[in-house]
């Protein structure tokens, strides 16, 4: 996964956050980090990008793979803004190319 790819080969005390736009989808996150042997699975924080409002960390992953015939959050301009500033150092996007 990213996040261990980010974790294992970045600094140690990188603050790292994970935003999607989709609530059920911030769900699967987390449980996809709780069912790894992780031992870094407290240093990130998974969220919403309106929870994301007015905050920041080091590196973001902003994971947009929800697939269908649009993706809505794109027509909302503040809170396509929100998902991809709130970086200080480094934004994966993670999604389909062709929706993006």
């Amino acid at each position: 996964m990213l996040y261990q790819h980010i974790r294992n080969n970045g600094p140690g005390d990188l603050d790292i956050g994970v935003i999607t736009p989709y609530r059920k989808q911030v769900e699967c996150i987390k449980n996809e980090l709780t069912n790894w042997d992780n031992p870094y699975e407290t240093d990130v924080e998974v969220d919403t990008v309106d929870s994301f409002q007015a905050r920041e960390k080091d590196v973001i992953i902003f994971s947009c793979v929800r697939t269908s015939k649009n993706i809505g959050f794109l027509s909302n301009v503040r809170r396509l803004n929100v998902a991809i500033s709130r970086s200080k150092y480094g934004l994966y996007v993670v999604g389909n190319a062709s929706k993006l």
